[in-house]
């Protein structure tokens, strides 16, 4: 498996324009009291310093934590997850842009590299990052468009685990709380959102698992009322067909793809098109022909 941490850091650049508050560059000495605020006792063990910068270390200090996360599991994953981890979960609760990005990132690394040897750390790390994906708060973030960056920084390292699960991790920690992500009631991004993570995780279970748990959710999401929901979910509909197959696919999916084609909205259409192209390959000539 090949995860790509670059990926999700494709906006990377746009920080400038979304996090960096401007500040006057202080070239005289720092005062007596901002060195004692940097200072850390030096016999202090790394999860120990981690724990106390956390607590209480500047916003830099925090966030080299956060950097240095992998590090930390490596060296010492039992006390990182038992007394580091539950920290930087409380700091990410009120954490800016820049911090958000860098956890999203070190998670995502501490997945690449097989890091998490039990069930509870698992847990652990799935929790934080399904609680970021839907954490909305709105005086976080200076603007919307700092909250996207976010979401979908989160988002990417989410897909990313899917990866590196066994099936019955994602459906126990991640399908089950599908369900209730996916209504209407739910915020446009957490249904949108949905919809990826329906077409990621369709590819790691059997035809019939995606037929009974998948199907009606996938539906429900294909009859959204905003057309961003519609056209997110006809290009998943792809990976949903060849989890099932072609028959279910002529029988299930195509009834729908052929719905949206006529859908009121041009990007939805569009997608509709496109998806239908790509699976024209799954299908004999006759069924080409009637399609």
């Amino acid at each position: 498996m090949t995860l790509n941490p670059a990926g999700l850091f494709g906006q990377i650049d746009d920080l400038q324009d979304l996090a960096i508050i401007e500040r006057p560059v202080r070239r005289s000495l720092k005062t007596a009291e901002e060195i004692e605020k940097l200072t850390v006792d030096e016999d202090l063990n790394d999860v120990e310093r981690a724990v106390y910068l956390l607590s209480s270390g500047q916003d830099i200090q925090r966030a080299s934590v956060v950097i240095n996360l992998p590090n930390l599991v490596r060296q010492n994953p039992a006390e990182t997850f038992r007394r580091v981890v539950p920290k930087v979960r409380e700091v990410l609760h009120v954490a800016g842009v820049e911090m958000q990005l860098a956890a999203a990132g070190s998670f995502l690394t501490i997945l690449q590299d097989d890091l998490i040897l039990i069930q509870t750390h698992t847990h652990s790390i799935l929790q934080i990052i399904l609680l970021n994906l839907d954490h909305r708060d709105a005086g976080q973030f200076r603007n919307e468009r700092s909250a996207a960056v976010v979401s979908n920084a989160w988002l990417e390292t989410l897909l990313s685990a899917i990866d590196a699960l066994p099936k019955e991790t994602i459906r126990q920690e991640i399908l089950n709380p599908l369900v209730s992500k996916a209504q209407l009631s739910q915020s446009l991004q957490s249904r949108l959102a949905s919809c990826r993570i329906l077409g990621k995780v369709a590819g790691k279970f059997e035809s019939q698992i995606v037929k009974k748990d998948l199907l009606p959710l996938v539906r429900s999401l294909c009859q959204d009322v905003e057309y961003e929901v519609r056209s997110c979910m006809c290009r998943q509909l792809e990976n949903i067909a060849r989890g099932i197959g072609p028959d279910h696919t002529k029988a299930v999916v195509l009834p729908e793809l052929m719905e949206l084609a006529r859908d009121e909205g041009s990007t939805v259409r569009l997608a509709a098109f496109d998806t239908i192209v790509n699976l024209l390959e799954m299908f004999d000539s006759d069924d080409r022909t009637r399609i």
